[in-house]
């Protein structure tokens, strides 16, 4: 599995820019929570799924 973005709560300018951070494609940033997305954390605006492609250099990202 690849490393997915996922906004939950709408904020479009933060996951962009969370996105541009980690270098992620659009094909991996979602704007909204695909079917197939585990449900909503608690107080989670916004989750980064960790997957295959882990680079340890998003540790060090601005």
């Amino acid at each position: 599995e690849t490393t997915i973005l996922i906004d939950y709560t709408g904020k479009p300018a933060t996951l962009a820019r969370l996105a541009g951070h980690l270098g992620l494609p659009a094909s991996q940033v979602f704007a909204s929570p695909p079917e197939d997305a585990p449900p909503q954390p608690l107080g989670a605006d916004i989750v980064l799924l960790i997957g295959q492609d882990y680079d340890p250099a998003w540790a060090m990202a601005p």
